[in-house]
């Protein structure tokens, strides 16, 4: 067969679905080659006992129905049902619940400002200026510089390294001020977070099968072994069973890391050099189920009063069809220290859970990501931010392109990836 029009996707995560569907409906003879039996990557779910479980990342869209990733899938035809609370985060501490608006110096925070100890919202406004500014000049700054002097103890940096612990996998040591803002401005519409109805395997089926409409074939239990280039071009991939398929375009979803492995000595070199800097984000996901309701809003909780918790989300208040009838079900999430000991870090956050919510709540299911877990990725930490990261055509190789998280592009998790998905569909475009 002809390998003009042949195009080959590497792994069914978000990334690789999104460029799939984009190519097969311009034309393209698209195949997906995934090394599991499942598709979506980290951004699905499993059934687990009843429960939608995550594979690693959120049972969130961030950014809701105004982000980027919703902008996306509205190119591509695909309705989304999203349920989005407002306000999306609330701090809990010592039984109080304080709701979060954006941004932070806003009247309706009034209160929230007063148990931070927040003395200065005058100059937190201004800071948050001037800190915008710099921002859009690409200049990077620690998030802890933005709240020096703001509050009279630590209680501001608890919720704010909460948060960024939640949203970008990353303590607040490690964040980015410039993509904080960067990424808040991707979502200055909506409320900040959005939650799939039927959970973000409804995403990823929705995108296979538009995908697949339009003749794309879908290869599971199909590891790609290598990837083939000559001449300073890719002409296709070799499974690890052997099976050499000739291609016109290839896009990897499998990560910078292991598109460097694939390609081997045709690697480029200063992606090499870039990923000998690379710290990846570490993490766990902690499931509990309760006969009593275990919430009383809706809201993504950042629990103050836990140490090894960053938030918790609770799934059955927003999705009740995500776990059995009967049953109420939140989500923790953890991240972790890789110099510290995973097992310790994660049974500390379990005890820590179980005396939060007490007898009434079971901790059933816990999932950790590190190491070569796809949903370990690139950590959006200082110096590991927008145009720092991987761009989505493979330097010194034509027809190769990176989808995925590793690539440019700002936004809270999934964000990223719909940020960073038109800049690889405009490269896509140019190669018909």
């Amino acid at each position: 067969m002809p390998t003009d029009r042949n195009v080959i996707i590497i792994g069914t995560g978000l990334g690789g679905l999104l460029a799939g569907a984009f190519l097969a409906a311009r034309g393209r003879r698209v195949t997906f080659l995934e090394a599991l039996d499942i598709t979506g990557g980290r951004f699905t779910h499993i059934d687990y006992q009843g429960f939608a479980v995550p594979t690693g990342a959120f049972h969130a869209l961030p950014g809701g129905s105004h982000g980027p990733l919703a902008a996306c899938c509205r190119k591509q035809g695909i309705a989304l049902d999203v349920v989005e609370p407002n306000p999306a985060f609330m701090v809990a501490t010592a039984d109080k619940y304080f709701p979060i608006y954006l941004p932070l110096f806003q009247g309706r925070n009034r209160a929230l400002r007063t148990a931070l100890g927040i003395h200065r919202p005058g100059r937190f406004a201004l800071r948050t200026i001037r800190y915008a500014l710099e921002s859009a000049f690409g200049l990077e700054r620690p998030v802890i510089n933005w709240m020096r002097g703001l509050s009279r103890d630590d209680r501001l940096y608890r919720v704010l390294d909460h948060l960024a612990k939640f949203c970008f996998l990353v303590p607040l040591a490690d964040a980015s001020m410039s993509y904080v803002l960067r990424s808040l401005s991707l979502i200055r519409r909506g409320t900040g977070e959005g939650f799939l109805r039927d959970g973000n395997r409804a995403l990823i089926t929705a995108l296979l099968d538009k995908a697949q409409a339009h003749g794309a074939v879908l290869r599971t239990r199909t590891p790609v072994a290598r990837i083939l280039a000559e001449g300073g071009r890719a002409v296709g991939v070799e499974t690890s069973a052997g099976e050499r398929l000739e291609v016109s375009l290839i896009v990897s979803n499998a990560g910078a890391s292991r598109t460097v492995n694939l390609l081997g000595e045709q690697a480029p070199a200063c992606w090499r050099e870039r990923l000998q800097q690379v710290r990846p984000a570490f993490g766990a996901t902690h499931a509990i189920r309760s006969r009593e309701r275990l919430h009383e809003h809706t809201c993504i909780e950042l629990p103050l009063d836990l140490d090894h918790v960053a938030g918790i989300a609770p799934i059955s208040n927003l999705c009740s069809g995500l776990c059995p009838p009967g049953w109420h079900y939140s989500l923790a999430y953890q991240v972790l220290d890789p110099e510290q000991p995973i097992g310790e870090q994660v049974e500390a956050a379990r005890r820590e859970l179980s005396a939060h919510f007490g007898p009434r709540a079971q901790v059933f299911n816990t999932a950790t990501y590190y190491r070569d877990h796809p949903a370990a990725g690139v950590a959006t930490r200082l110096g590991q931010c927008g145009t720092a990261r991987f761009s989505p055509a493979v330097p010194g190789i034509a027809g190769l392109y990176l989808a995925g998280e590793d690539a440019v592009g700002y936004g809270f998790a999934a964000e990223v990836i719909g940020d960073s998905t038109p800049r690889l569909w405009r490269l896509l475009e140019a190669e018909r």
